[in-house]
C-alpha cells in the first residue's frame, strides 16, 4: 500500500504544479475564452486529485486542490 500512495502522492503533485502554472495564465490571460479554457484544464487536475485522494484518503489537502476564480 505505501507504494501505491507514494506513486499517489507524486501524480497529485504533479498536478497541482500543472494547477499552479495554469493559475498564473489565468490572472495572465484577458480574453473569456482563454480564462475558460485555464479553468476547465484546472478542473480536470482538480478531478484527478479529488479520484487519488479518495483512494488513498492519507494524503493531506491543499489549497489547489479546491481553487475557483
Amino acid at each position: 500500500m505505501s507504494d501505491n500512495t507514494a506513486s499517489a502522492k507524486k501524480k497529485i503533485e504533479g498536478h497541482r504544479a500543472h494547477i499552479r502554472t495554469h493559475i498564473e495564465k489565468y490572472k495572465r490571460y484577458r480574453e473569456d475564452y482563454e480564462k475558460q479554457n485555464m479553468v476547465k484544464q484546472i478542473q480536470n487536475a482538480q478531478n484527478q486529485i479529488s479520484d487519488l485522494r479518495r483512494k488513498h484518503p492519507s494524503i493531506s489537502g491543499s489549497d489547489e486542490d479546491t481553487w475557483r476564480p
